[in-house]
């Protein structure tokens, strides 16, 4: 640091970022658990998927997916319903 600045006074000088906009929905049924993530980024949305179930024969699995999308799966236009397959339903259909 220079001299005469404090640690204070060149962080107040710093501008803040933009505000980070994120979109969640998650749900359990029995042993599996099922989660969207949705991130605005500059060009269009990050959308993670995740699901972890178990299987008698494997023991615990999981699987997760990130694509990108042009359109907000969690957004107002798409009213998800609380079903078993809603959020892998969601994944399926970006593009």
């Amino acid at each position: 640091m220079t001299k005469g600045k404090t640690k204070n006074s060149v962080l107040k000088g710093l501008t803040p970022e933009k505000e980070i906009k994120r979109w969640s929905k998650s749900f359990s049924i029995g042993d599996a658990r099922e989660e969207i993530n949705v991130e605005k980024i500059d060009n269009g949305f990050l959308v993670s998927y995740y699901k972890e179930w178990y299987d008698e024969k494997k023991g615990y699995r999981s699987f997760r997916k990130k694509v990108f999308s042009n359109k907000n799966p969690l957004g107002d236009e798409y009213q998800v319903s609380e079903s078993k397959s809603a959020l892998k339903d969601i994944i399926d259909n970006l593009d």
